[in-house]
């Protein structure tokens, strides 16, 4: 009978991939959602129904003396374009800044598929910017 060699493991973990690690085409991409996120996470309030047209009215940003920037609308449009599972998932890593592990387990992802499912999810976004003809006004 041959015996099995050392390094060999029936039921091993794999090593998981980093989750920071971010694509070359996506890093202009990523750095707009960021601030996507930073600005959506201070409007954001759960179990809310209210429209993101309110964030923009004239009399509340000249009321807060917060102006808009248009990137963030431009944002905001791509990512109401992406299909709901990707846009879901945007939304949890980049407004609410759920662990990978949390999003992998309410979209019921596998943990090694997460940065796949990211970098589609950024894909979508980027094809979004492209399909509007906003890429380079974002």
């Amino acid at each position: 009978m041959a015996a099995i060699p050392a390094e060999v493991r029936l039921y091993s973990r794999q090593r998981t991939l980093p989750v920071d690690v971010i694509a070359d085409q996506h890093r202009e991409v990523h750095g707009w959602l960021e601030q996507w996120g930073m600005w959506n996470s201070s409007r954001y309030k759960a179990a809310s129904c209210n429209s993101v047209e309110s964030c923009y009215r004239e009399q509340t940003a000249k009321a807060t003396g917060d102006g808009i920037d248009p990137r963030i609308m431009v944002m905001e449009r791509a990512v109401l374009g992406v299909p709901m599972l990707y846009r879901t998932t945007v939304r949890f890593f980049y407004v609410e800044r759920m662990s990978p592990g949390e999003i992998c387990r309410r979209q019921v992802i596998r943990k090694s598929g997460f940065q796949a499912w990211m970098f589609l999810s950024r894909c979508m976004v980027h094809n979004r910017l492209r399909f509007n003809g906003d890429l380079t006004a974002a």
